[in-house]
């Protein structure tokens, strides 16, 4: 085998990681440091000027203008932890270095945590990953491919009409010598001309040449003002087609992450947290000294993401199933919003799914709304465009003051 300098780098050992993060005073100076890299920001009111408030074992930034207090944590991916900044990073560090992966179960192991704070740790750091990448375009010369994630459910439908399988597609870029600079694996919602026209302007910039097989609707990469070529593969196997050697052994990389480390996830609703990691450490792999620091920076200028956010987050649903939203006012005038999801056979896999819809969120209804949901109102379906649905009929809610039931069609 030839000598790859890029894969026989020394990066960085956990020896040196633990030297250079090993406290939790350095740890919480590195979030300093990538949260406010100019120096505090008052999250309220964006002023600068502020006191630190030390009580209770914590430190609290007070802005002089609002005299808002907040904490280091506050606001990012670390917020509400009750763990230390410096498990935190060991399970940053551990998750950069793994090539095939990190399950959490096995993160779970090293960090010394239950599985459930593992689960949500990673997914957490996966997260800030994806987020990440999804900021950049590829350019130049671009292998793309179609995949699936999943396979074949036990009575139900085999091949590209599988209820499990995920379409996915993974695009290369290359540099003047043909050789690979970054990745892209992207969910798309169908193999159709209006996701991949979609899929393209979010990550193809203009000018880039495509080459494709012979799947027609990668030619609506031409809608990003790319050009666009294919060739017909046929009955020909990979080792019979170098043109696609490169992307062709991305996909062999992450088939062998997800059946090495994880084995299965949910598919429809994590897959763009796995994919980004996967591109995000492949994307990153010329220095990795500097990886482990990266992703600690990117962690620490993530967002707040809760549990119950993490955990339905997804913007995807299974293929084959339908999310409505059901509103029903009672007599105390108060909407709740249930999440729904029930199987449909006409279900539109092309469709814009709507994004999280929160099942425990409750709000106030203002008394003058009563008059608006007087007793034998007429339930109205709505899609996402917000015209009446046909096929979806409306009802009333005949207990407690006949109170109707609105519903709202993805």
């Amino acid at each position: 085998m030839a000598y790859n300098p890029i894969q026989f780098q020394q990066g960085m050992s956990l020896p040196e990681f633990l030297q250079c993060f090993g406290t939790e005073a350095v740890c919480a100076e590195a979030v300093r440091r990538a949260r406010w890299p100019d120096g505090f920001v008052c999250p309220g009111c964006e002023g600068r000027a502020h006191c630190i408030v030390v009580g209770d074992g914590r430190s609290l930034y007070q802005c002089h203008a609002c005299h808002r207090q907040t904490s280091l944590t506050a606001g990012t991916l670390f917020g509400n932890t009750k763990l230390p900044l410096t498990r935190w990073f060991l399970a940053i560090y551990l998750i950069s270095q793994a090539k095939t992966g990190l399950a959490a179960l096995e993160l779970k192991r090293h960090i010394g945590v239950s599985y459930p704070t593992a689960w949500l740790m990673h997914h957490k750091i996966m997260t800030a990953m994806a987020s990440r990448e999804a900021q950049h375009r590829l350019s130049g010369d671009v292998q793309v491919d179609d995949a699936y994630l999943g396979g074949e459910r036990p009575g139900g439908k085999p091949g590209r009409g599988s209820e499990n399988k995920v379409p996915i597609v993974a695009a290369v870029s290359l540099n003047e010598a043909g050789n690979p600079l970054y990745v892209k694996v992207t969910p798309v919602a169908a193999f159709s001309n209006e996701s991949i026209s979609t899929w393209a302007q979010a990550n193809l910039k203009p000018g880039c040449s495509v080459l494709s097989d012979g799947l027609g609707c990668f030619a609506a990469v031409t809608d990003a003002g790319c050009t666009h070529r294919a060739e017909v593969v046929g009955q020909r196997k990979p080792r019979d087609l170098p043109q696609f050697k490169w992307v062709n052994t991305v996909l062999g990389n992450l088939k062998t992450m997800l059946s090495g480390a994880y084995k299965a996830f949910g598919y429809a609703k994590y897959a763009d947290r796995y994919l980004g990691a996967f591109a995000y450490r492949f994307n990153r792999r010329f220095d990795l000294a500097d990886l482990a620091v990266r992703l600690i920076v990117d962690v620490c200028r993530g967002k707040a993401a809760p549990e119950r956010v993490i955990r339905h987050a997804s913007t995807r649903f299974e293929p084959g199933w339908h999310m409505m939203l059901l509103v029903v006012v009672d007599e105390g005038l108060l909407a709740h919003p249930v999440a729904l999801l029930q199987q449909r056979n006409d279900f539109d896999s092309t469709h814009p799914c709507i994004p999280f819809l929160p099942i425990c969120l409750s709000m106030r209804v203002k008394a003058n709304h009563r008059e608006a949901a007087a007793p034998g109102h007429r339930a109205t379906a709505l899609n996402c465009s917000g015209t009446p649905s046909a096929g979806l009929g409306s009802g009333t809610h005949s207990s407690r003051g006949a109170w109707p039931v609105g519903v709202v069609n993805s």
